[in-house]
């Protein structure tokens, strides 16, 4: 009978484990550069310059945690103090349920997720993105450019960021319901046509607007023109 005992209460404070950790968005993380060690790091909602929802915590041997309640229809960013010159990207996070493994550098990156990990192959693809319209740009400073080059260099910027742009409707309709969804409908709403916008509302609702109050204050303020 004690033993019967033993293994019924081994078994429900396992599953009290598991329940309790189950809906945790749980965030381990590392900072490369050991001058950022003992710093604060910032963990700020999408919208904390309007609901000041931000949690911290400090780095200790070059490791951080953070342990949310999950929530995958939100995005969050996380932050550390720079101490010039060195500096680490800051890195948006999906808190969906599960461990989140990133790291803090001069190129942040965050994985382990199936949203995170989207979310780091996305990114990826706009630094790629970037970088092609960056040199375009210079080239077009160095103003040795006859006007035919000038006209051959302004098409192929304006069908890249047709093309990119294609490529972040379709990833947002992948993530209507998740903070992917979100932050590239946020990053990119003035570049969306009025009949993409509406698509998105369609399919989502009040949820962006009501997840990211920042969000809902810049298309408030357009509406009102």
């Amino acid at each position: 009978m004690l033993r019967v005992s033993h293994i019924l209460f081994v078994f429900i404070f396992s599953s009290a484990i598991i329940s309790c950790n189950k809906d945790y968005s749980i965030i381990q993380g590392e900072v490369e550069d050991p001058v950022l060690w003992n710093e604060y790091v910032y963990l700020l909602a999408s919208d904390s310059p309007i609901t000041k929802d931000v949690d911290s915590t400090m780095v200790l041997n070059g490791k951080f945690r953070f342990k949310i309640p999950a929530d995958s229809t939100k995005f969050k960013v996380l932050r550390i103090t720079p101490k010039f010159p060195v500096i680490a990207e800051d890195l948006i996070v999906i808190t969906e349920k599960g461990e989140i493994l990133v790291e803090l550098a001069w190129e942040s990156k965050g994985e382990g997720t199936p949203l995170n990990e989207a979310l780091q192959q996305w990114k990826e693809r706009k630094i790629y993105i970037d970088s092609i319209q960056w040199s375009i740009h210079q080239q077009r400073r160095n103003g040795n450019l006859s006007q035919a080059e000038l006209d051959s260099i302004n098409n192929y910027s304006l069908e890249i960021r047709n093309m990119f742009l294609e490529e972040n409707e379709d990833m947002i309709r992948e993530n209507f319901q998740n903070g992917i969804g979100l932050l590239i409908f946020k990053l990119f709403y003035h570049s969306f046509s009025a009949d993409f916008k509406n698509e998105v509302m369609r399919n989502t609702g009040n949820m962006y607007f009501e997840n990211d109050a920042q969000l809902r204050n810049i298309v408030t303020s357009i509406s009102q023109y």
